[in-house]
């Protein structure tokens, strides 16, 4: 569902599938570890509300988008590969899918934060966690559609690079904390030092449009940035690591917020 998002101010953009990442989420960062819930079932969370299961995603979206018809077939065949390419198509990002396992099945959100202030949210329980990360791109594809956004992507993306901000862009992380390119830089120089990696690459590529940054680290790309100018691609990229790396492991901004207030 559209809720509203404060994870960004500005227009920081990440590649799906079909891009540079080739797959249909981005890889893990390096040295991140994962995993959620691996203790015993018994001692597991019992999941709130009812199961958002197929039906359950089709009758909401029926309730809540009278007269509005379902997405296309070719939409539902391979909904997390559908989703993947229109939030690439729409605003150059990568759906971020976070799964919570409970007593009897798995739940996945997946989101989309989207330039204008909203993130696009889907759902989905399954007894297994590949089938509730597709069935939370099912969800998120109904909303869209409900939206009346599902065939609109390529003016979406065009409204998202000419409203680009080109001054004063930043990102507010999970925390509060309000982050500029000069402090994004810092913090992926301490990940790269903490784990080793050397220091991050930076590819840049010109489109007709815009240019793309993309960043590896450790031999894996785990960020990209979309700007009308080289520059604030850059800053874009960083940023969009930033995010990243905070929201895969909110530890390791903290660790590096005390080592740089110990100096």
């Amino acid at each position: 569902m559209a809720t509203n998002s404060t994870s960004s101010s500005s227009r920081v953009h990440s590649r799906s599938k079909g891009g540079s990442f080739g797959g249909s989420s981005r890889a893990p960062p390096p040295s991140f570890k994962g995993g959620i819930n691996k203790g015993k079932k018994n001692g597991l969370p019992v999941l709130e509300g009812p199961p958002r299961d197929e039906a359950y995603i089709a009758s909401q979206f029926a309730e809540s988008y009278a007269g509005v018809p379902p997405p296309k077939p070719v939409y539902l065949s391979n909904p997390k590969g559908s989703l993947s390419n229109w939030a690439h198509n729409a605003y150059n990002k990568l759906p971020m899918y976070q799964a919570s396992e409970g007593r009897a099945l798995w739940r996945t959100t997946v989101s989309i934060p989207a330039p204008a202030g909203t993130d696009i949210i889907g759902t989905g329980d399954h007894r297994i966690r590949k089938e509730s990360e597709r069935l939370a791109a099912l969800a998120a594809l109904y909303e869209i559609q409900g939206m009346g956004l599902l065939d609109k992507a390529a003016t979406l993306r065009e409204h998202a690079v000419k409203g680009e901000a080109a001054t004063s862009i930043s990102i507010t992380l999970s925390d509060g904390s309000a982050v500029d390119y000069e402090r994004a830089r810092q913090f992926i120089d301490y990940y790269c030092r903490r784990y080793k990696f050397g220091k991050p690459v930076v590819d840049f590529q010109e489109t007709r449009k815009c240019w793309e940054a993309i960043m590896t680290v450790g031999g894996r790309r785990i960020g990209m940035g979309t700007a009308s100018n080289k520059k604030n691609s850059q800053t874009a990229c960083y940023l969009d690591v930033t995010q990243y790396l905070e929201t895969c492991d909110a530890d390791l901004w903290k660790a590096f917020v005390a080592a740089a207030t110990s100096k």
